[in-house]
C-alpha cells in the first residue's frame, strides 16, 4: 500500500512540475549539470531503492520524448539525485522556469 501510495504522489508530482508553454528552443538532457545530494542514515529507508530511482529517471525521459516528438518542446534539463548510504534511490528533474 504504502509503495502504490509513494508512487501515486510522484506521478502527480512530475505531472505539475513541468512548466507549460511552447519552447522553440532545442536543448537536451545535460548531466553535466546533474546535482547529487548524499545523506549518510543509521537507518535505511526500505521504500526507496536504486530500482526506484531509475524507474523515476526512465519515466521523465520518457516524459521528455514524448514532449518532443508530439509538441515540438525540448527543453534543457538535469536531475538531482538523491543518494542515501551510498545507493542512489530518486532521481528528480526539477522544473525551471522559461525564459521567452
Amino acid at each position: 500500500m504504502k509503495k502504490l501510495v509513494v508512487t501515486a504522489f510522484l506521478v502527480v508530482m512530475l505531472t505539475f512540475a513541468f512548466p507549460f508553454g511552447n519552447n522553440d528552443a532545442k536543448a537536451a538532457y545535460n548531466p553535466e549539470h546533474d546535482i547529487y545530494l548524499e545523506f549518510t542514515l543509521p537507518f535505511d529507508i526500505p521504500f526507496l531503492t536504486e530500482e526506484l530511482a531509475y524507474k523515476m529517471f526512465n519515466i521523465q525521459e520518457a516524459i521528455h520524448a514524448y514532449l518532443r516528438e508530439h509538441h515540438n518542446i525540448d527543453l534543457e534539463y538535469s536531475y538531482i539525485w538523491i543518494v542515501i548510504n551510498g545507493k542512489v534511490v530518486l532521481a528528480i528533474d526539477p522544473p525551471h522556469p522559461m525564459v521567452n
